[in-house]
């Protein structure tokens, strides 16, 4: 017995350690999503959203291969559905869209509070779709949810007309597509779902931006064009592997980290300042996320 607890403690202190590693990938994973946001409005000043999306998936394919180093054969891929593969690419695709459009009338703090709508409306989805357990308190977050966006949107006004509605086309689809995602991958391997997710969008992508294509002027647009991609596809790449050295209910708090990023490129790239009802609508849906992850993990 007096053996036995210094090799339990040997193991727990490498669990705690592998834990950690996990919490810093998935910070530096969700530093890089945030990242997409500030240099796909910078990109977006000087050429068509078309060709900023274009970027995202086809820059993201040369990260995705050099990071995955998947097989030269598709078939290899563990891939089993492809319909439903071919819907969830679609819904990636048409969420990275909206965003981008958001952005064009958005400030990044307002947007990605908006964004962070994100696990309530999943949340709510999975209870209506698929009948998945509700309690008060799950109920409580999915209504301060609500509020929040209807504090930082303000129906009836011109932002509401704007940009807010493509930002909430991002949530749905981004909704859509994590709900798919989690069918998928009773069947599918998580290489087919990350290799399809880029490679289909930009096969796509490569001839419809052809008509608008417009040559960045600059080093500093051809950076923040290979940037939308670069950075999606390694903090994606950061998110799998954080996953692998620490529980998802420990790292799924650590997302709503993206807020002060986006606080702090809104400040230091575009000199934008939220307005005091995004920031308080911003923490109600933290709040709401809090809440509903909280539950969840009972």
């Amino acid at each position: 017995m007096e053996h036995d607890a210094p090799a339990a403690q040997a193991t727990a202190d490498m669990a705690s350690q592998e834990t950690r590693h996990g919490i810093l990938i998935m910070l530096a994973g969700v530093m890089c999503i945030a990242l997409i946001d500030p240099a796909a409005k910078y990109a977006a000043r000087d050429l068509p959203v078309l060709q900023v999306v274009w970027g995202r998936y086809a820059f993201a394919v040369v990260t995705a291969i050099v990071l995955f180093r998947p097989s030269a054969n598709p078939a290899n891929w563990g891939l089993v559905r492809l319909p439903l593969q071919l819907l969830r690419a679609a819904l990636l695709l048409s969420a990275t869209a909206f965003n981008f459009l958001a952005l064009r009338s958005l400030g990044l703090v307002e947007n990605q509070a908006i964004v962070m709508l994100g696990p309530v409306v999943i949340t709510a989805f999975s209870i209506l779709l698929f009948r998945e357990r509700t309690n008060l308190p799950i109920m409580a977050g999915l209504l301060a949810g609500l509020i929040g966006a209807l504090v930082v949107i303000r129906p009836g006004g011109d932002v509401f007309k704007t940009g807010s509605m493509f930002a909430i086309g991002h949530v749905l689809s981004y909704a859509f597509y994590v709900l798919l995602s989690k069918r998928l991958l009773e069947t599918d391997t998580a290489l087919s779902l990350n290799m399809m997710a880029v490679f289909l969008p930009s096969a796509v992508l490569s001839v419809a931006v052809v008509p608008v294509w417009v040559w960045p002027k600059d080093l500093a647009s051809w950076f923040s064009l290979a940037s939308v991609g670069f950075v999606g596809g390694l903090g994606h790449f950061l998110l799998v592997l954080a996953h692998r050295h620490a529980p998802a209910s420990t790292l799924a708090p650590l997302t709503y980290t993206q807020l002060c990023w986006a606080l702090a490129a809104g400040l230091l790239i575009f000199q934008e300042i939220p307005a005091l009802s995004t920031t308080i609508g911003a923490l109600m849906i933290v709040a709401s996320g809090a809440i509903i992850l909280f539950c969840n993990r009972r």
